[in-house]
């Protein structure tokens, strides 16, 4: 009976881990497990011992000493100090005549059927994990995303890097994982729908403990237009001065006088000859009545008369009028206050909000947009300017406030954005709203901070023909729409409309 060899196991569910030599043991979650001790006949059993070292067999302590009962397992439970390794060995103390005791464990040796139990209880942690595309615009093809991590734990086991393309909702693994320092390069070619990928780290060490860090949100780079054409049209747009608001516009230079002749001797007053300024845009000017005519020679084609004072120097321009062309704004309306009930900020006290919360909130206020209040709905988009959605958010609510005609919305929620959510495609719903009001030479200005390289810039170039086009510059319209009509999208479409094809 001495020649008995005991053997535990372990009660408590383990994840079976392959260990290395320098790390041996069964790794445990929780500071407590219970160990069964096991003989070939349990009936000659009287009790068993415990004995646990927390220096790696320097020193033992007895633990724990339970009776044996007929019929029942001998069943220690180990509770652990602190996390760390530690060796137990169980003793078996047999009926009197049924067998000798084990010989319990001396101090500075480690018996051979000692187990190694190491107690782990913490996750692993994210230090660090960084991610961006390696390309500054998309192009035709793919482009590589660059994901850089660093996870710190005493035992870990692995990691992973997953990938989201639809906020979250599902996510998948990235080759190039599994160390706890690490990077990868993944090629990507998302679709143009698509205009940021979640990037998020999984990490698990040997004793089962996990840890998944929150999500870091990367912009895609946009769509590099295929026409080579449109950036030339961008770098042709009138320089800064030609841009310059109708009120300020220099008069044209006046034309040489033309010698008229004499007219013939007439009994009748006929009223003095004055300089023309074209009518507006859209409208007919009276015709002159005939006793007020006078014989002029015709003025050059290129030649525009231009209001003087009395000293002749030209005359102060007047508000949408600019010298030689039709201004089709006459005058500028003033920018109307929002409506009461649409509101344009959000709530300065609002919390920053991630993930599913903010996956929920964005749907929520979709379905608002679709079937509820329009303020509401305005409400719960405004709610997500603090949220890893917000630039989202923000396309999807000038969108819908654009539908519903509130353009003096549109322009309130641009204005009290914060610099990093004024996108390009917020500039485009700007300068629309601007344009809509009235506000071409505001428009002019806001259209052309669009990034020629931009995925919004042609329908930035589309409505800063129109806006020009208002402001009586028809040549620069035009070569604008020219370049514009070339392509095959809905910007095109709409500029060869605007030309008449």
């Amino acid at each position: 009976m001495s020649a008995m060899r005991n053997a535990t196991a372990l009660l408590l569910p383990l994840i079976p881990i392959a260990v290395s030599a320098a790390e041996p043991g069964n790794f445990l979650s929780t500071p407590t497990a219970n160990l069964t001790l096991t003989v070939a006949n349990p009936q000659d059993l009287a009790k068993g011992l415990l004995f646990v070292s927390a220096d790696n067999g320097a020193s033992w302590l007895r633990a724990a000493e339970v009776i044996a009962e007929p019929g029942k397992p001998v069943v220690f439970t180990f509770n652990a100090p602190a996390d760390g390794t530690f060796l137990v060995k169980t003793c078996a103390v047999f009926l009197p005549g049924k067998g000798q005791p084990e010989p319990e464990p001396i101090p500075g040796t480690v018996p051979p059927n000692a187990m190694t139990l190491v107690v782990d209880t913490a996750p692993p942690a994210v230090r660090s994990i960084k991610a961006g595309f390696q390309e500054k615009d998309r192009g035709t093809g793919a482009i590589t995303l660059q994901v850089a991590w660093d996870v710190s734990d005493p035992h870990l086991e692995a990691t992973r890097i997953d990938l989201s393309s639809d906020d979250g909702r599902t996510w998948t693994e990235l080759p190039g994982g599994g160390a706890a320092t690490g990077e990868l390069a993944a090629s990507q070619n998302p679709s143009a729908e698509v205009s940021s990928l979640l990037v998020r780290v999984f990490a698990k060490d040997k004793a089962g403990n996990q840890v998944t860090s929150g999500p870091t949100l990367v912009a895609v780079p946009r769509p590099r237009d295929p026409d080579a054409d449109l950036r030339q049209a961008v770098v042709a747009l009138p320089a800064v001065n030609d841009l310059i608001p109708p009120t300020a516009a220099k008069p044209a230079p006046a034309p040489a006088p033309v010698p008229a002749p004499a007219p013939a001797p007439s009994t009748t007053a006929t009223a003095p000859a004055t300089a023309q300024v074209p009518a507006a845009a859209g409208t007919t000017p009276p015709p002159a009545p005939a006793q007020a005519a006078a014989p002029v020679a015709p003025a050059a084609p290129t030649a525009t008369a231009v209001p003087t004072t009395a000293q002749g120097a030209p005359a102060p321009a007047e508000p949408g009028v600019i010298y030689g062309k039709a201004a089709v704004r006459n005058p500028v309306p003033a920018l109307p206050p929002p409506p009461a009930d649409l509101p344009t900020a959000p709530p300065a006290d609002e919390p920053f909000v991630i993930g599913q919360v903010a996956r929920d909130l964005l749907e929520e206020a979709r379905s608002l947009a679709a079937h509820g209040d329009p303020a509401q709905a305005l409400r719960s988009y405004l709610r997500l300017h603090r949220s890893d959605v917000a630039k989202r958010a923000v396309t999807e609510e000038l969108a819908f406030a654009r539908g519903l005609g509130a353009w003096a919305t549109v322009i309130g929620i641009v204005q009290g954005l914060p610099p990093e959510l004024v996108t390009d495609t917020a500039r485009v719903e700007h300068g629309r709203a601007l344009i809509a009001i009235g506000r071409d030479q505001d428009a002019v200005n806001v259209l052309s901070a669009v990034s020629s390289r931009s995925y919004d810039a042609r329908p930035a170039l589309f409505h800063l023909a129109r806006a020009l086009q208002n402001l009586g510059k028809a040549d620069q319209a035009q070569k604008i729409l020219e370049h514009v009509a070339k392509g095959d999208d809905e910007s095109a479409a709409a500029a060869r409309g605007a030309l008449g094809r």
